[in-house]
């Protein structure tokens, strides 16, 4: 504090070539804390915009980083796959179709084809415009089946879900 006060009795003496300058201990300090201030806000904001991106819902959450699109039994003992679990879930809730298309908005490519199997049952018309924005997509999908886990091409999984291979209903 006594530092302070002589930078600021020198420059109202006139003895300080730059009067505008105060450099004081208690200045770097308001100025450091300004600074980690303004960082710590900045990536406050990046991570309330992620979060912003990225559902909420555990179960959505849960499925939108699937590794497998999976119907049926899986693996050696023929389970239902975590996907298909999840996704039975989200179908049976009241928000089913804002559930699948925030799902298709933020999912991984196995999710997005979850995301496709359920608003295809729910409204054929939105099934259709979402499939048509990947039809020509290069991506590919691991799919399991049985024992079998295997890349196939996204537009051959759009074109067996359109055709309702992978509808519940079958079942």
């Amino acid at each position: 504090m006594a530092a302070a006060l002589d930078t600021l009795n020198e420059q109202v003496s006139g003895r300080n070539p730059h009067p505008t300058r105060v450099w004081s201990a208690e200045n770097r300090g308001v100025g450091m804390l300004t600074r980690v201030f303004t960082v710590t806000f900045r990536l406050l904001a990046v991570v309330l915009g992620l979060a912003a991106e990225t559902p909420s819902d555990p179960v959505v959450t849960r499925i939108a980083y699937v590794d497998h699109f999976a119907f049926g039994g899986v693996g050696f003992a023929g389970v239902t796959s975590p996907g298909e679990k999840d996704y039975r879930l989200i179908l049976a809730r009241p928000s089913a179709f804002a559930d699948f298309e925030k799902l298709f908005a933020v999912g991984n490519i196995q999710a997005k084809c979850y995301a496709l199997v359920a608003i295809r049952d729910l409204d054929h018309r939105k099934f259709a415009v979402l499939a048509s924005q990947l039809r020509n997509s290069k991506d590919q999908v691991r799919v399991m089946s049985g024992c079998i886990v295997s890349q196939q091409a996204l537009s051959s999984v759009i074109a067996r879900v359109e055709s309702g291979v992978f509808s519940p209903r079958r079942s």
